[in-house]
């Protein structure tokens, strides 16, 4: 059917090594970001048809280096 997503919460899961930037979400609000590698967010409810754009800053931590110059992949994860 056609509902409106609402009670919305983000669930991010940075690779090892990437951590969230305190206060750089846009377009949602932290709900809690004790784990920066895991933050989550909350953002408004999202209409039928509608899209809804987050946005953050991440950084990562100079052990990544080495792993990057190795050719590694990272991913991030995202569950609603």
């Amino acid at each position: 059917g056609n509902l409106t997503l609402s009670g919305n919460n983000l669930n991010v899961m940075l690779p090892p090594g990437v951590f969230y930037v305190p206060n750089s979400i846009a377009g949602g609000t932290q709900l809690n970001v004790s784990n920066p590698e895991n933050p989550i967010f909350s953002f408004i409810n999202v209409p039928v048809g509608a899209t809804r754009t987050l946005t953050f800053k991440a950084r990562a931590s100079c052990d990544l280096i080495d792993a990057i110059n190795m050719g590694a992949q990272f991913t991030n994860s995202f569950t609603h």
